[in-house]
């Protein structure tokens, strides 16, 4: 007579049943950690990535707060050769390719 399936118990033909039976088998067993600290890995590497940026957003915008005098006179001269009714749009922009490539 056969377990039933879920019960955990080795089947008499000597195959696994449950759910836990195909980490009996080493080789399984083996890719299956493999995989885990793989994913591991992942969600760890993610979450950091994710919580740089938010430190380095946060510090940029801190850097705009610390104008010098020098920065702040240098900030108006270039103002002053726009030429329209309207302030210029200042955008952030990243360049596709580093610098000097």
């Amino acid at each position: 007579m056969t377990p039933p399936p879920g019960s955990g118990r080795p089947a008499p033909d000597g195959g696994d049943a449950g759910a836990w039976g195909p980490l009996r088998q080493p080789l399984y067993r083996s890719l299956w950690l493999a995989a885990l600290v793989s994913n591991l890995g992942t969600w760890m590497h993610e979450a950091a990535g994710a919580w740089m940026m938010t430190k380095l957003w946060a510090e940029h915008l801190r850097q705009h707060e610390r104008m010098t005098m020098s920065d702040r006179e240098v900030q108006a001269i270039v103002r002053s050769f726009h030429v329209g009714p309207d302030a210029p749009a200042v955008r952030h922009l990243l360049a596709a390719q580093p610098a000097g490539e």
